[in-house]
């Protein structure tokens, strides 16, 4: 609990004990989890655990993103025969037309929900 950045450690009043603890409990665990990540992986002499955390949720972020890219390959290899033998030809030879998705969400970031709903304690 020590290596909680400032704010991090709010307890809110619930409904369910659970959704009190829920935010200090996630930044804990993702804190831990990710410092025992970097320790792993990186030399990491003289770091503070802040620091530490950072370094593994880069490590964590930057495997993730590639492995989202492999799987994006993967994916479009198998679909693309499929879809050149349902129009007839190879996709290379289609016109494209791109589509602007506004507001859209960043790929790149994921959000967590504020609170789980447990539902009422007894």
């Amino acid at each position: 609990m020590d290596n909680l950045a400032v704010g991090e450690n709010i307890l809110y009043l619930a409904q369910h004990p659970a959704n009190g603890l829920y935010y200090a409990g996630s930044a804990l665990v993702f804190r831990t989890v990710f410092a025992m990540i970097a320790d792993k992986v990186a030399s990491i002499a003289g770091e503070s655990h802040g620091e530490r955390a950072a370094r593994g949720f880069a490590l964590t972020s930057d495997d993730a993103k590639l492995a989202n890219w492999h799987m994006h390959v993967l994916l479009y290899r198998m679909i693309e025969p499929l879809l050149e033998r349902m129009l007839g030809c190879p996709l290379d030879t289609l016109d494209h037309v791109r589509i602007n998705v506004c507001d859209a969400p960043d790929p790149e970031k994921v959000g967590l929900p504020a609170f789980i709903d447990i539902g009422p304690s007894h």
